[in-house]
């Protein structure tokens, strides 16, 4: 007959399950951070009104669009977003002689994929880039504008680039999830080690030590009362990038931005400046 378990042995196997238990919820809590819901799988290019193109990459299929002819301007959306929520600048740049592009983030719309993250998305941008050739600006609205950074930080080329309401550091919103969840102290600092494990180091992921380093030309255009990102961080992103320019505008919020003249048309200027 085996002799019963003593109270350390038995403390340490409860311990182990229970750690064990706990790194699989948090495993899992990261998966969710980095899967998009199942909205942000219906797919919105068809709505431009052309064929929806396809282009294979290492992290599988990506769909994209062109319209208009000219200067190629790659437009990206944001987390759980859509191509065809840039559709009114695409418009506006096609009539003023350029040739756009817009794309599904991966996991997003037709672009393959269960999930995604700003150093992925941003493989996939150059990925497209690389496919399509030279570019003269990209345009992109929330998180989609860290995975611009994100890629210019890598080394994407163009000349001109607008930020769109950009988030600041990724850090604060892995912190800001977490407690959401009760996750904190050493449950946060291994959510942090497992991102980085996924390759997401989300203290690299600091859009105004990003922008420090960038010598092309930027414009930064951000709601003042934007509930999504704070605007403060396309304020320090402009203190930080010596060769942009900030547009505040008073009432727009994250989204209605998008399709405000007045920033349809700071959008097309502002690409237009070194013509």
């Amino acid at each position: 007959m085996n002799a019963p378990l003593n109270n350390t042995h038995a403390d340490l196997e409860y311990g182990l399950i229970a750690h064990t238990l706990r790194e699989a919820e948090l495993q899992e809590f990261v998966t969710a951070m980095l899967t998009p819901r199942a909205s942000a799988l219906k797919a919105t290019l068809g709505d431009l009104g052309v064929p929806v193109r396809h282009l294979e990459w290492t992290g599988g299929k990506l769909a994209y669009a062109v319209l208009g002819f000219g200067p190629v301007v790659v437009l990206t959306h944001g987390w759980e977003g859509a191509a065809s929520d840039l559709k009114p600048i695409a418009a506006t740049l096609v009539e003023a002689g350029y040739r756009c592009v817009l794309w599904d983030l991966p996991a997003h719309g037709d672009s393959s994929g269960a999930w995604t993250s700003i150093p992925h998305s941003a493989q996939a941008l150059q990925a497209l880039v690389d496919h399509i050739g030279p570019i003269h600006a990209t345009v992109s609205h929330s998180v989609g504008s860290a995975v611009t950074v994100q890629a210019l930080s890598d080394g994407l080329r163009c000349d001109r680039s607008v930020l769109i309401s950009p988030p600041g550091r990724y850090l604060d919103f892995v912190e800001h999830i977490a407690a959401q969840f009760g996750f904190a102290g050493e449950d946060l600092e291994r959510i942090v080690e497992i991102l980085v494990e996924r390759g997401v180091d989300a203290r690299a992921l600091n859009l105004p030590r990003q922008v420090q380093a960038f010598e092309h030309a930027g414009l930064f255009i951000h709601a003042e009362n934007d509930r999504v990102c704070d605007i403060r961080w396309s304020h320090l992103g402009h203190a930080a990038w010596q060769n942009s320019s900030l547009m505040a505008f008073p009432d727009l919020g994250h989204r209605r931005i998008l399709s405000a003249p007045a920033v349809l048309a700071s959008v097309s200027g502002f690409l237009a400046q070194d013509w």
